[in-house]
């Protein structure tokens, strides 16, 4: 199988480059960027540089390449309308989004028939709309994995607030109090960015994916007070807490949070019992394991 990953230099992409390479496939990466954070690590792979809403560099890429699969792991709706545009030249195209488009659920825990919700990530939303209207159009034998919030080495930890600041572990160090909405009662669902590279290179080998969503998240949630616990206990420490309203938050960190900490609030508990029975996929790592890692990745990016 001939595999193309677009975005192959970055966290996820190079995941998703190493997984199918390691399945066996004959796999390409194409980036804007050759020099980028995690080009090093899919070196051995072919690499193909430019971007991928110049129509004319892509149409190259596909008439030449003959690829079965056409991986995005960033996609974009000007990408989508040149990957259906040539889908003559490729069999099917699987992305990566995001279970926030269902945000806020309005059950627990949220499957693939849930509908798009209010708050749904606009990026996110906006690409599953225009790969699922090329794919009912029958231009683009097209499907979408829906991962959890993504954590393992390579970027740093989801924080108390919302975001991904680069003091959230040096905070839990150093032994300072940790903010968080209403106690940290809203649930969170972490998956591990290599389990997530693994599920794309198995609905590469499953073509009745085309058409479907599929969640990829961990086997189970946890409290965000109980994901900021787990952070500390991995580093051997305690994390003590300031419970504040929301308002309260955004006064003391800014308004910049305000997007991200919208989102934690919400309970995120989701349902991969399709990827599971379709792809068979199953997360490799627990929650507390992917929590561990990060954090360990944290504190070296810390102490450099």
């Amino acid at each position: 199988m001939k595999v193309l990953v677009i975005g192959g230099t970055g966290w996820v992409g190079h995941h998703m480059a190493l997984a199918c390479s390691r399945a066996g496939y004959d796999t390409t990466v194409m980036c804007r960027n050759p020099h980028a954070n995690f080009a090093g690590e899919v070196a051995f792979l072919p690499m193909i540089s430019g971007s991928k809403t110049d129509r004319d560099f892509m149409h190259d890429v596909l008439a030449a390449g003959n690829y079965d699969v056409v991986m995005d792991s960033i996609p974009h709706p000007d990408a989508i309308a040149l990957l259906a545009e040539f889908h003559e030249f490729y069999d099917r195209y699987i992305q990566c989004g995001s279970v926030g488009v269902y945000a806020p659920p309005q059950y627990f825990p949220a499957d693939e028939a849930h509908p798009y919700g209010p708050k749904a990530f606009k990026g996110k939303l906006e690409a599953d709309l225009a790969m699922f209207a090329a794919n009912e159009a029958g231009i683009l034998r097209g499907s979408v994995l829906r991962p959890c919030c993504i954590a393992g080495a390579g970027k740093l930890p989801l924080d108390n607030i919302g975001g991904r600041r680069e003091d959230f572990i040096p905070d839990i160090l150093d032994g300072r109090p940790l903010d968080i909405l209403d106690n940290g009662n809203a649930l969170l669902q972490i998956v591990h960015v290599r389990d997530l590279g693994r599920a794309f290179a198995l609905a590469a080998a499953v073509p009745a994916s085309v058409g479907k969503a599929y969640n990829i998240c961990g086997k189970y949630s946890v409290t965000v007070r109980r994901y900021c616990e787990l952070n500390a206990q991995a580093l051997g420490k305690e994390a003590e807490f300031v419970s504040c309203s929301f308002e309260e938050l955004i006064a003391r960190h800014g308004e910049s949070i305000r997007g991200g900490l919208s989102f934690l609030a919400e309970h995120m508990c989701f349902d991969s019992s399709r990827a599971a029975a379709e792809l068979n996929w199953i997360p490799e790592y627990s929650p507390e394991a992917a929590i561990a890692e990060t954090a360990y990745f944290a504190k070296k990016e810390a102490s450099r």
